[in-house]
């Protein structure tokens, strides 16, 4: 078994957050919701599967603020690195 994160444009809210200088554009992964699952599970050709990944996500997104995830401060595999974390400079960029 394995898998593999496919990445897209990122949509408006990704801009806000995946906005890393050095790329052209803003990523994102490919949000299936299930009935493009089923599809992506079935698509026999690349064509297919290109169809279904230009797909806009229908899945509603929300986003907050958590720890970096970098650097020697990183807490690696722990609960709390999902907790929200407010930082005064994104109280604006931020939906």
């Amino acid at each position: 078994r394995t898998f593999s994160f496919v990445t897209k444009r990122g949509n408006a809210l990704m801009e806000t957050i995946h906005n890393n200088p050095k790329l052209s554009e803003p990523r994102m992964p490919v949000i299936l919701n299930d009935l493009q699952t089923e599809n992506w599970l079935d698509a026999k050709t690349e064509l297919d599967v290109r169809g279904i990944i230009q797909q806009e996500c229908t899945l509603k997104l929300n986003a907050y603020p958590v720890q970096r995830l970098r650097g020697k401060a990183y807490l690696g595999n722990a609960e709390s690195i999902s907790n929200e974390v407010e930082y005064p400079e994104l109280k604006t960029v931020i939906p």
